[in-house]
């Protein structure tokens, strides 16, 4: 009997466990510190969670923002440890033990091969630290059966390499309502019908999160993407791609995913394949919609039918495909999007550019939805119009630039005409400044209002915010909007970088500068100023 093999009265903090482990010079690691310090476990289920990670705790060669690089000896075991505090916390939460909540993490990670990195685990947990917490929210407990259940997925998914994409798809499927039982018997269904499942998971996942934060029957989700897989999921992967666009783009306002499910539920019942019965409700979808074209009427009219276009939705404001609101403090609201600014290629929640508008007067977030599309030297954010002036007298318009994506805006590294020491400090200024899309949208903003309204327009990135304030002029704004990227350009190459440096001035100060270099360069009526998150009011 080894020394460890007792449980503790209480979980309590592993930083004294992992250091005869891991040994003092490790313990130097103040991050590996941390991490361990945010961990509270019980002592038998701490050492079993060790041995099940040693497989994986390879050192890894890093490179950081600067070109230093060196050797961290213990990154993926703190990659792991990051997400332990989240997901125990979910498990406790639908009545899971320290000790069953242990097992079935141990169980994730001795289900895929060493071969394959943490990165799937580290996803793996958190998804479904994700799920028990939003089960826990409803009340629901996790039984004996289930978490069996839970864990015959976690094998087959481990077998066929796709651990932390069948979390997700666990994820998104409890977000919509369905019991343990119908979620691991839909996506063991994908996994087992198909070998390149792979490649499925992908639009299968967006379709299914296209449908939240809408109410949907449980039983009309399962049949309606049990169809959409048929026989070979890999060769229905279309049908998934339209599902989702169907629901994005030609439901709000109009039709309830609801009403969508249903309705191809309808066709299938009736004897239809699933290709033919999305075809069905597309083409009537084409037809409605011409015929309110034609006639001169809205599909949506903003200020009568407002609760039916954006969902409500509790909790912290994230990407979503389809709009909703959420009552929330204007505070809280940034902090969200401060964490979807601030994420990074390791995070595993869903990150994009999103828009939303808060109205001051009842505290309410609006969400646009839509769908981010990568193009050429950047990104887009597909979403419908919508007439803001119904919304609020005085709406915020907020809008993401994510640090996860700088690499698709900003010139490669070390080839910018900055001092390549500066590289990230370019990458911040274009994260904090209006792009020829943003200054678009405030124009097709103002065009679509229909009555009077005095906004303002935000932009949440990793610094902070700035507000812009466009000139009334149309020309004027048409004209910035499309000499955005050069007035950007010319800022960084006019920028004393030298002088910068010999002042010792930090990021935040120099993007500032640069900042300012570039409002001199606007027409008059423009504005630009960098905010903390805490200065809004």
């Amino acid at each position: 009997m080894t020394s460890w093999e007792y449980e503790d009265a209480l979980p309590t903090s592993v930083v004294h466990l992992a250091t005869p482990l891991l040994g003092h010079r490790a313990m130097m690691d103040p991050e590996l510190v941390g991490a361990l310090d945010a961990v509270r476990m019980q002592t038998a289920d701490f050492y079993e969670l060790w041995e099940a990670t040693r497989p994986f705790d390879r050192p890894v060669h890093i490179v950081d923002d600067y070109g230093d690089d060196y050797v961290d000896e213990h990154c993926s075991f703190k990659d792991i440890l990051r997400e332990v505090p989240g997901y125990l916390a979910g498990a406790r939460s639908v009545g899971l033990s320290d000790s069953q909540a242990t097992g079935l993490m141990v169980h994730i990670l001795k289900s895929t091969e060493p071969l394959h990195g943490s990165s799937q685990h580290n996803q793996a947990l958190w998804a479904y630290g994700e799920t028990f917490r939003h089960k826990g929210a409803r009340g629901e407990v996790v039984d004996a059966t289930e978490l069996q259940a839970i864990a015959e997925l976690m094998t087959l998914s481990g077998k066929r390499d796709v651990m932390d994409d069948a979390a997700y798809a666990h994820l998104h499927a409890t977000r919509l309502g369905l019991s343990t039982e119908q979620t691991t018997g839909l996506v063991s269904s994908l996994i087992a019908r198909d070998s390149l499942c792979g490649y499925t998971f992908e639009p299968f996942n967006r379709a299914l999160q296209s449908l939240v934060p809408a109410p949907v029957e449980s039983e009309t989700v399962v049949s309606v993407f049990a169809a959409m897989l048929g026989e070979r999921p890999y060769y229905n992967r279309s049908l998934l791609d339209g599902f989702e666009d169907m629901v994005v783009f030609h439901g709000p306002g109009r039709r309830s995913p609801q009403q969508l499910l249903s309705e191809i539920k309808r066709h299938l019942d009736a004897g239809m394949d699933a290709a033919d019965a999305l075809t069905e409700v597309a083409k009537y979808d084409f037809d409605e919609q011409r015929a309110l074209s034609s006639s001169g009427s809205e599909v949506v009219n903003p200020a009568e039918e407002k609760e039916k276009y954006f969902f409500e939705k509790d909790g912290e404001l994230e990407i979503l495909g389809l709009p909703y609101r959420a009552k929330r403090s204007l505070q809280d609201g940034l902090e969200d999007l401060s964490r979807i600014a601030q994420a990074n290629w390791l995070s595993h929640f869903e990150v994009g550019e999103g828009m939303w508008a808060f109205d001051p007067e009842s505290e309410t977030w609006y969400s646009f939805g839509g769908k981010m599309e990568l193009v050429p030297g950047g990104l887009r954010h597909n979403l419908l119009s919508y007439d803001i002036s119904a919304l609020s007298k005085e709406p915020w318009v907020f809008h993401v630039h994510p640090l996860k994506y700088v690499s698709l805006i900003a010139p490669p590294r070390g080839q910018g005409p900055n001092p390549w020491v500066y590289d990230r400090h370019v990458e911040s200024f274009l994260l904090a400044t209006p792009s020829r899309a943003d200054y678009a949208t405030v124009e097709g903003l103002r065009r679509k209002a229909l009555r009077p309204y005095d906004p303002r327009f935000f932009i949440v990135h990793e610094l902070g915010v700035t507000e812009y304030s466009p000139s009334d002029n149309r020309q004027d704004l048409a004209d910035v909007a499309e000499m955005s990227r050069a007035l950007r350009d010319e800022a960084q190459l006019e920028f004393d970088w030298h002088d910068a440096d010999s002042q010792g001035l930090n990021r935040r100060q120099i993007v500032n500068k640069l900042l300012g270099h570039l409002v001199s360069k606007l027409p008059d009526g423009f504005t630009l100023a960098m905010l903390d998150t805490t200065d809004l009011s």
